[in-house]
């Protein structure tokens, strides 16, 4: 979980993600923070990395995918609000063969609870495995805050792997509570889009023209 924390607000709603990770999973697991600016949350990780100074997010989650030692690893957003099996639907995706990356349903997009798996691609939360990593490579730090999760689905693509969305779990999804706030976040955006474009351009996969 990579947090970054400036306002009160911000930290209420971390607190509420942890509780509702930690009272909605019924798997064992391990919570590894990685937090920047502040150091609220210590005593609330099973693993606190704390950064002194701002990084670019890109450089957060690596360092927080590094350190995990299971199989399976999650992202999740402080902006996430989990709910009852949402750890055992991800693991389901990847009962398809060429699962690469799992992700659920979210209130973002107005979705509704279905017993389905279909292909899918959402960032805020999404698990791979280590071998994943192993194979295709973490998140490109040349990103600052934009287009970093879709070069990295794009070169799973590339490698005969697919995202997955499960349905059978939907989650509230505080959109942009933390990252839209931050000063120039447009720049960096359109800095992410040119980066993306630039290094996938001759990219022949139909998803790059959905992503670019």
């Amino acid at each position: 979980m990579p947090v970054l924390i400036r306002e009160q607000k911000q930290l209420a709603m971390t607190l509420k993600c942890i509780e509702l990770a930690r009272t909605k999973t019924k798997l064992p697991f391990q919570l590894i923070i990685v937090e920047t600016e502040s150091n609220y949350l210590t005593d609330h990780a099973d693993i606190h990395i704390y950064e002194k100074e701002r990084v670019n997010p890109a450089k957060s989650h690596n360092r927080g995918w590094k350190v995990a030692d299971g199989e399976y690893i999650v992202l999740l957003t402080n902006d996430v609000y989990v709910d009852d099996n949402w750890l055992e639907l991800l693991l389901d995706c990847f009962i398809i063969k060429n699962c690469g990356a799992a992700t659920l349903a979210t209130t973002q997009f107005g979705h509704q609870k279905e017993d389905k798996i279909e292909e899918g691609n959402w960032w805020s939360l999404m698990m791979t495995t280590r071998k994943i990593f192993d194979e295709v490579g973490y998140y490109d730090e040349r990103f600052m805050a934009a287009f970093e999760d879709s070069d990295l689905l794009l070169r799973m693509y590339e490698k005969g792997y697919k995202m997955y969305r499960n349905f059978g779990c939907v989650v509230d999804h505080l959109i942009g509570a933390t990252l839209y706030n931050e000063p120039n976040h447009d720049d960096k955006y359109v800095y992410g889009r040119k980066l993306f474009n630039e290094k996938h351009k001759d990219c022949k996969l139909d998803l790059f023209q959905r992503l670019k």
